[in-house]
C-alpha cells in the first residue's frame, strides 16, 4: 500500500547494514541521523531530533550485480540509486520505489549507499507503522521489538541463507558528514562473535584530527566553565608591527656595514613639547628613506587624511594623539655633499607627564634636536629639557618648526615673520645662559653658525641658512655658499643695485630689506601664494620657471597638497638637517669620553675604560642599557642600550649588573645570555648577527633581572679587572601622584603583582611599594602618565580588572626653629649615649644638593670652601659636614658640633659611619606621617613593607659607606605580615619578595640639619656596634626633629597655560578654587594667544587640567610640571584644631587635617608624641618643667 510520499536529494554517504525483519525479509538498513530532517510524522507527531532512522529495502534490489548494473524497474523491479534521484517512501518502511536511474552509488564490496535526505516539498515525512514506532521511546531511543515478535522468531527459528556474510569487509570511507557507527575487526571471521565492548562506535580522536594533533580529555567539573578545556591561542597585540620589512632606498646591507664606522654615526633625540612637530619630522624622514608612498595613497576614508605617526606604535597612543614612550629608529641620509650617514634617532614624548622617558633616552644619545613651534614658542616641558641638557653637557641644535602657521594661519608680512623667529631662537638662548651663566655664547644657538634649522615637517620640507645658500649657488655657479650663508642672518642689509652687504641700510633707502627677508622669507611667501591662488594653467607656468613638473591629475587636487608637493620639490631632501647634525653633534667616538666623565662610576685608567673611549669593537663588550622595550603581546621585553665597546653578538653570556651593584656587594648580578640582537626600528627590527661599539641594539633574553637600567658586562674581563657601572638616571621631575590599586577577585594577587613588576620595568619613573597596611601603591608624575601606567596594568600586562583609590600625594617634613633642648637617647645596652639638635637648613642648600652642585664625593676642602663662600659658614663648622642624607644627594645634612675637650674624637671616628646611617634611615622616613620612601632597584618586582627595627640596624651594621642600602628577607613575610589575615595574600607576598633586593631612596624629611653635640661611647668596640648605634642615631635625629616644631610639606606644580585671552580670567578663577596662585600673565610675542603661570598644589591639581578645558571650550591647553615643596600652613601637631567630618579645614588646620587623614588611611594612631623616642626619664622632666605639655 502506497502512503503519502515525499521527495528527497541524494547526496551523503551512508552506510549499509544487514537487518533482518519481523517478515523474515533480508534487506540492507541505512542508518539516518535525523538531525537534518525538518520533522517526520505520524498522525502528526514530530519525531525527536537525533531518532536514528532505519530504510529497509530488498537485498535484491542492492545485492545482485556489478556497482552500477544492479537492474531496476518502478513498483517492485529492483533498481539502482544514482545520484540526483528521488525517493518516494510509502507508508509501509519495507518497501521502496525508485525511478529513472543513471549512475549507481551502491558500492557491493563496501556495502556504501550514498544518500542525503533533503525535502523538496513541504509535505510530512511518511508515516510508518505502529509496530516500527513501538521499537523507540518517545526520546529516539531503541527499547527493541515486541516480545511476542522474538519468541515466533526463536520458535521457527531463521533460515540461513536470511543473513548475507561478506569476506571482503573493508573499513567504510568516510565524507563530509564523517559519521562512523560501528567497524569490525578485520582480522577475524565475518561470523565471529563481537563482544560489545570490542565495537568501535565512533572514530577516535587521532582518525578524526591526526597523529599529529594534541588531544585532550577531561572529566566532568575537572574545570569551571569559564576556562575552555583546550584555550583558544592567545593573539593579543597592543603595537602596530610590520608584518615584513618595508622597502627601503638604501640596501640594507650598507646600512649594517656603516655601524663599523663610528665617525659615520650620529646618535640623537628629538625632544620638544607637546606637540611640536617631533613625531612629523620623523615621518619626514622615514617616507624619505622608506618606499611606502604607494601603500599610502591606497588608504581611504578618514585614514586618507590621518597623519602617518610611523613611530606612534601603541594603541593607546594612536588613539590619544600624543606620544606616550620613546621610539628609537636608523636611518642612512644623505648630506648635501652626497655623503652617506647613518642616524640612530630617538624620538621622545612631549608630554610634561612623559619626561621621563627624555631623561632616559638623553642618556644614550650625543646630542639633542630640539623641536620649537615657531607660533607658541618655548613652552614648560621645553625650557626642562633646555635645562637637563646644559645641566648634562649635551650638545644642542635647534629645529624651529611650523613656519607655515607664520603665512598661513598669523598671516605675518615676511619681515614680522624674520623677527618672530629670530624672538624664538632668542628665547631658548636666553634659558641656557641662565642655566649656566658664563655659557651663553660657547653654547649660543643662531643661523648663521648652522645650528638653527627651519622647518615645515607637515609640507614635508626644511633648511639651513646654508643649504638655502647652497639652492642659490645651484642656480649662480659663482655664489661661495658659505660667505653667503654668513650674511642671510641679522641686521644685514643687501643693496641690489650695488649688489653688496652692509650692517645698515644705505642712505635713502627707507625701505631696505634684511637679507634674510630677501633672499629666503619673499621667494617662500611668493611659492605659498602662487601655489595656492593661482589656476591650474597658470600655476604650471610659474612652476614650470622653478623647474617643478606635477602630474595632470595633481593640479586637481586640493591647494593644500598642491603646496605640498610643490614645496617638496623646491625644497628637495633633508640635506641641510643632516649636515647640521654632521657638523654640531659629535660621533660615537668623539662623545665616549663625555659619556665615562659623567656617568661611568668606574676608574678612568683600565683597560675597559679605554676600549668604551675608543669605542673599541675588539675590546670587551660593555652595553649600557637605559630603556625596557614590552614585545606586541606584553608578555616579554627587550633590553635597549648603546654598546659601549665590544660587539653585541647573539648567545654570548653576559652578567647583567643592576642598579645596586657594587663591587663590595655583587647581589644585584646575575648571569644571562643574549637570545637575540637587533636593530630597532619602531614598527619592525632587524636581526643581526652583531652591532658594534657606537651603535643602539635591542637585546632579547637579559631582561629578567633589569628594572629601569643597568649595564652588562662580559663573565671576565681581562686582568681581572673590577666591574662598574653606569649611574642611575637622574630625573629631572619626581613622582608625587598617589594611587593604591587590588585586584577586585583576590585570587589575582599574584597576577597583579606580575603586572606590577611589568609596569615598573615599562616606565622610567613608576615607583611601586607595599605600604604596612598592606597597599600596594603607584607612584606617577601626573594624571595623565597614571592613567596610561593603570590601562597598561589592565590590558596588557596583567589582563585583569582592578580597583583604584582616589589619588593623593606624597609629604615631606621640615622643622621650622632648633630645637627646643638637646634631645638624646641611650643604647640598648646603657653603655652608649648621644645627643643631636635639629635647625632648618638656609634656603637654597637643599636646591644646591639635590642639582649637584656640590657633593660629598667632591671632597672635605672642595665641600666646606662652596658652603663658606655661597652661605657664609664657619670654616670649622664647614669641614665638620659628615653626610648629606638619606643619600648622597638628599637635602639634609649631618654635621659633627661636638667639641674636642668634651668628646673623644678619635672614638667618635670609629661610629660616625653607623651614625650616618641612623641618620639616613631617620631621614627616609618622618615621624609625622611615617611615608617611607624607596624604590626596589633589584629584580624588579614591587616593593613591600619595611622591615623591623632589629632588621634593619643589622641591615645598615652590614651595609659599607659607599654602597646602596640593601636588605633580602630571610623568612617568609608571615612573621612580620601577621596582620594579614588572608593566607592568600601572604602567600603572594611572598611570592613577590623571593629573591627581591632592596634599595632605599626618595626622603620624608628635607631642608633639616642635625648636629651631634655630644656623644658618650663606650670603650670596648662590641658595645658599641652598629646594632647599638643605628636605632639610637634614628631616635635621637627623631627626638630632636619633633622639639624643633617641625612642619608639614607638600608638592606644587608649576602651571603653565597658553590660550586666548578670554581665557585668562578662568585660570585665575580655577586656581583660587585650589588654593593656587597666578604668577605672571603676559601676551606670546607675534601672536594672539596669552600665557598664563602659577604655583598649584599636588594635593588639590586632580581634575584641574579638566575643568580649565571645560570652562574655556577646550581653547586653553595646560601643562603641569613638579616645581618645588612648599610648608603647608599650621601646626600638624596642634590638639586644639577641631575637624569637622565633611567640613573644609581652615587654612591654618590644613597641616594637622593632612597628618590626621593620612594617618588614619594608614592605620596608625592619630597622636604624634615625642616620648616614643625620648628616654622615659628625660620625658618625665621635661614634663616637670613645662617645656612639654602632657
Amino acid at each position: 500500500m502506497a502512503g503519502q510520499s515525499v521527495s528527497f536529494e541524494v547526496i551523503a554517504r551512508l552506510i549499509l547494514e544487514p537487518v533482518y525483519t519481523r517478515s523474515g525479509r533480508r534487506g540492507l538498513g541505512i542508518p539516518i541521523a535525523a538531525r537534518n530532517w525538518v520533522s517526520a510524522t505520524e498522525t502528526q507527531r514530530s519525531v525527536p531530533a537525533c531518532m536514528p532512522v532505519h530504510l529497509l529495502m530488498p537485498h535484491s534490489m542492492c545485492a545482485e550485480g556489478a556497482e552500477g548494473d544492479a537492474p531496476g524497474a518502478a513498483g517492485g523491479s529492483p533498481q539502482a540509486i544514482h545520484v540526483g534521484d528521488f525517493i518516494h517512501l510509502d507508508a509501509c518502511i519495507s518497501g521502496a520505489h525508485f525511478m529513472e536511474s543513471r549512475r549507481p552509488l551502491y558500492d557491493k564490496q563496501q556495502r556504501i549507499c550514498c544518500l542525503e535526505f533533503k525535502p523538496t516539498s513541504d509535505s510530512a515525512i511518511p508515516s510508518t507503522p505502529a509496530a516500527m514506532d513501538d521499537l523507540y521511546d518517545e526520546f529516539g531511543n531503541f527499547i527493541g521489538e515486541e516480545a511476542d515478535a522474538s519468541e515466533e522468531e526463536s520458535e521457527h527459528g531463521l533460515d540461513a541463507g536470511a543473513y548475507v556474510y561478506d569476506d571482503d569487509q573493508s573499513e567504510a570511507a568516510h565524507e563530509a558528514t564523517g559519521q562512523e557507527l560501528m567497524e569490525v575487526d578485520e582480522d577475524g571471521p565475518s561470523n565471529a562473535v563481537i563482544l560489545h565492548e570490542d565495537k568501535q562506535y565512533y572514530p577516535t580522536a587521532q582518525q578524526v584530527y591526526g597523529e599529529d594533533v594534541e588531544t585532550m580529555v577531561q572529566e566532568e567539573d575537572a574545570q569551571p566553565l569559564t576556562q575552555p578545556i583546550i584555550a583558544p591561542p592567545d593573539t593579543r597585540k597592543f603595537t602596530i608591527q610590520e608584518a615584513d620589512l618595508p622597502p627601503v632606498f638604501y640596501d640594507r646591507g650598507f646600512m649594517t656595514d656603516l655601524m663599523n664606522y663610528p665617525d659615520q654615526i650620529r646618535n640623537i633625540a628629538f625632544a620638544g613639547h607637546l606637540h611640536h612637530g617631533k613625531t612629523s619630522f620623523m615621518d619626514m624622514l622615514v617616507m624619505e628613506t622608506h618606499d611606502i608612498a604607494e601603500r599610502l595613497e591606497k588608504r581611504t576614508g578618514k585614514k586618507r587624511d590621518q597623519q602617518l605617526r610611523y613611530t606612534d606604535v601603541s594603541f593607546l597612543e594612536r588613539e590619544r594623539g600624543v606620544s606616550v614612550k620613546t621610539a628609537p629608529m636608523s636611518l642612512v641620509l644623505q648630506s648635501t655633499k652626497g655623503k652617506s650617514h647613518l642616524f640612530n634617532i630617538l624620538d621622545t614624548p612631549g608630554h610634561v607627564n612623559f619626561v621621563d622617558e627624555v631623561a632616559a633616552s638623553l642618556r644614550l644619545v650625543d646630542g639633542v634636536a630640539l623641536v620649537v613651534d615657531v607660533v607658541e614658542g618655548v613652552q614648560v616641558n621645553t625650557e626642562q629639557i633646555i635645562k637637563h641638557a646644559v645641566l648634562e653637557d649635551i650638545p644642542l641644535t635647534l629645529i624651529v618648526n611650523k613656519l607655515d602657521r607664520l603665512i598661513l594661519e598669523l598671516r605675518l608680512p615676511p619681515n614680522d615673520a624674520y623677527f618672530k623667529l629670530k624672538h624664538v631662537i632668542e628665547e631658548v638662548n636666553t634659558i641656557i645662559e641662565n642655566t649656566v651663566p658664563g655659557s651663553g655664547e660657547k653654547r649660543r644657538l643662531s643661523p648663521e653658525k648652522g645650528n638653527v634649522l627651519f622647518a615645515c615637517t607637515e609640507m614635508g620640507w626644511c633648511f639651513t641658512l646654508q643649504s638655502f645658500a647652497k639652492m642659490y649657488a645651484d642656480s649662480f655657479p659663482g655664489v661661495n655658499t658659505d660667505e653667503f650663508a654668513k650674511r642671510l642672518w641679522g641686521d644685514v642689509y643687501f643693496n641690489p643695485g650695488k649688489r653688496t652687504f652692509s650692517r645698515k641700510p644705505l642712505p635713502g633707502e627707507d625701505r631696505a630689506k634684511r637679507s634674510f627677508v630677501n633672499f629666503i622669507m619673499e621667494p617662500i611667501y611668493k611659492v605659498f601664494s602662487h601655489s595656492i591662488s593661482q589656476s591650474p594653467e597658470d600655476l604650471k607656468e610659474t612652476l614650470a620657471t622653478l623647474g617643478i613638473t606635477l602630474k595632470p591629475s595633481q593640479y586637481k587636487t586640493d591647494a593644500k597638497v598642491i603646496l605640498k608637493l610643490v614645496c617638496e620639490q623646491f625644497f628637495g631632501p633633508s640635506s641641510g638637517f643632516v649636515d647640521m647634525i654632521i657638523q654640531h653633534i659629535p660621533s660615537p667616538v668623539e662623545g665616549a669620553q663625555h659619556k665615562l666623565e659623567h656617568y661611568y662610576t668606574g676608574p678612568l685608567d683600565t683597560k675597559v675604560a679605554e676600549a668604551m673611549k675608543n669605542c673599541d669593537q675588539e675590546g670587551p663588550l660593555v652595553v649600557h642599557v637605559t630603556k625596557l622595550f614590552s614585545a606586541a603581546d606584553g608578555k616579554s621585553f627587550s633590553s635597549f642600550g648603546r654598546v659601549m665597546s665590544g660587539i653585541a653578538r647573539p648567545g654570548m653570556q653576559v652578567r647583567v649588573l643592576g642598579e645596586g651593584y657594587s663591587i663590595d656587594d655583587e647581589e644585584d648580578m646575575v648571569m644571562a645570555t643574549i637570545s637575540g640582537v637587533s636593530v630597532a626600528e619602531t614598527r619592525y627590527s632587524i636581526p643581526t648577527d652583531g652591532i658594534p661599539a657606537g651603535n643602539w641594539a635591542l637585546l632579547a633574553g637579559i631582561d629578567n633581572s633589569i628594572v629601569k637600567t643597568a649595564t652588562i658586562m662580559p663573565p671576565k674581563l681581562e686582568d681581572d679587572e673590577d666591574a662598574y657601572i653606569f649611574q642611575p638616571i637622574a630625573h629631572f621631575t619626581e613622582s608625587v601622584l598617589k594611587v593604591a590599586v587590588e585586584p577586585i577577585n583576590p585570587s589575582e594577587l599574584p597576577k597583579m603583582l606580575d603586572g606590577l613588576r611589568k609596569v615598573n620595568k615599562s616606565y622610567p619613573l613608576i615607583t611601586t611599594k607595599v605600604e604596612e597596611s598592606g597597599e600596594h601603591i603607584m607612584l606617577g608624575t601626573g594624571e595623565l602618565y597614571m592613567d596610561c601606567v593603570l590601562h597598561d596594568l589592565r590590558r596588557v600586562f596583567a589582563d585583569m580588572e582592578i580597583k583604584v583609590s582616589d589619588p593623593v600625594t606624597r609629604f615631606c617634613e621640615t622643622v621650622d626653629e632648633v630645637s627646643a633642648t638637646k634631645c638624646y637617647a641611650i643604647t640598648p645596652n646603657k653603655k652608649n649615649k648621644l645627643t643631636m639638635v635639629a635647625e632648618p637648613l638656609d634656603d637654597g642648600i637643599a636646591e644646591d644638593i639635590e642639582s649637584g652642585r656640590v657633593k660629598m664625593r667632591d671632597g672635605t676642602r672642595k665641600v666646606a670652601k662652596f658652603f663658606e663662600d655661597k652661605y657664609g659658614w664657619d670654616l670649622l663648622a664647614a669641614r665638620s659636614i659628615w653626610a648629606f642624607g638619606p643619600d648622597e644627594m638628599g637635602p639634609n645634612i649631618l654635621q659633627d658640633d661636638t667639641l674636642p675637650s668634651e668628646v673623644d674624637k678619635s672614638l667618635l671616628k670609629t661610629v660616625r659611619e653607623t651614625i650616618r646611617q641612623g641618620f639616613s634611615w631617620a631621614a627616609r622616613e618622618g615621624p609625622l606621617c611615617e611615608e617611607p620612601w624607596r624604590r626596589d632597584r633589584g629584580l624588579g618586582k614591587t616593593t613591600t613593607p619595611m622591615p623591623s627595627s632589629h632588621d634593619q640596624a643589622i641591615i645598615h651594621a652590614r651595609t659599607p659607606a659607599h654602597a646602596p642600602v640593601q636588605w633580602r628577607p630571610p623568612a617568609p613575610p608571615s612573621l612580620w605580615h601577621a596582620r594579614q589575615s588572608s593566607l592568600l595574600h601572604i602567600i603572594a607576598m611572598w611570592l613577590s619578595l623571593h629573591c627581591l633586593v632592596w634599595t632605599y631612596s626618595r626622603h620624608a624629611i628635607r631642608n633639616t640639619k642635625f648636629r651631634i653635640m655630644d656623644a658618650s661611647l663606650a670603650n670596648e668596640a662590641i658595645f658599641r656596634g652598629g646594632g647599638q648605634i643605628i636605632p639610637t642615631a634614628r631616635r635621637t635625629c627623631y627626638s630632636s626633629f619633633l622639639m624643633a616644631s617641625p612642619r608639614l610639606m607638600e608638592p606644587l606644580y608649576s602651571c603653565s597655560m597658553t590660550g586666548p585671552q578670554d581665557a585668562v580670567p578662568v585660570l585665575y578663577n580655577v586656581l583660587s578654587r585650589r588654593r593656587g596662585h597666578v604668577l605672571l600673565d603676559g601676551p606670546v610675542a607675534g601672536t594672539p594667544l596669552y600665557r598664563v603661570q602659577g604655583l598649584l598644589p599636588v594635593i588639590d591639581s586632580f581634575g584641574f587640567e579638566t575643568d580649565v578645558r571645560i570652562q574655556t571650550q577646550g581653547q586653553a591647553s595646560v601643562s603641569l610640571v613638579f616645581d618645588k615643596w612648599q610648608k603647608v600652613p599650621g601646626d600638624p601637631l596642634d590638639k586644639d584644631v577641631i575637624l569637622r567630618p565633611l567640613q573644609a579645614a581652615d587654612a591654618q588646620a590644613t597641616a594637622r587635617d593632612f597628618v590626621l587623614k593620612t594617618r588614619r588611611r594608614k592605620g596608625l594612631s592619630e597622636d604624634v608624641s615625642v616620648a616614643k623616642f625620648l628616654e622615659p626619664e628625660f620625658y618625665q622632666s621635661l614634663i616637670e618643667s613645662g617645656a612639654l605639655e602632657t
